[in-house]
């Protein structure tokens, strides 16, 4: 995928992808874009757009009504590991499979991931617990 007249490996993403694709309540107030790693931003960028950087592998973009995205499984690694917000990405794994962008099987491999990382979130919260007694 390449971006009209930019660089190659960049889309839009985190929650901007998600109100892309209409996949969940979450109504973002800046444009979140990823893009290479190693990119060099000749410009000072608005404050209503976050860079993430990180590398995107062909299959980590699609075109979504004409704007490079990433894929609703990208999407929902990338929220889930920078927000932690569990109850978001589960709604937009279900308004996914809803709306017919994934199959049930991918489904219910988000959602194994999903409950592993709430897993992995519930045992460190108690770790802090522990060691502040």
């Amino acid at each position: 995928m390449r971006a009209s007249h930019g660089p190659e490996h960049i889309a839009l993403s985190h929650d901007t992808a998600l109100a892309v694709y209409g996949i969940s309540d979450v109504n973002p107030s800046r444009v979140h874009i990823t893009v290479p790693r190693h990119a060099r931003l000749r410009r000072q960028h608005p404050k209503w757009i976050v860079i993430h950087r990180g590398e995107l592998r062909p299959t980590d973009v699609t075109a979504h009504e004409g704007l490079p995205v990433t894929s609703i499984e990208k999407t929902v690694v990338d929220v889930l590991t920078e927000t932690g917000r569990l109850e978001l990405v589960r709604q937009a794994i279900t308004d996914a499979r809803r709306e017919g962008y994934i199959s049930a099987a991918e489904a219910n491999r988000l959602k194994r991931h999903v409950n592993k990382q709430a897993h992995n979130y519930e045992t460190m919260r108690e770790a802090k617990e522990q060691s502040r007694l």
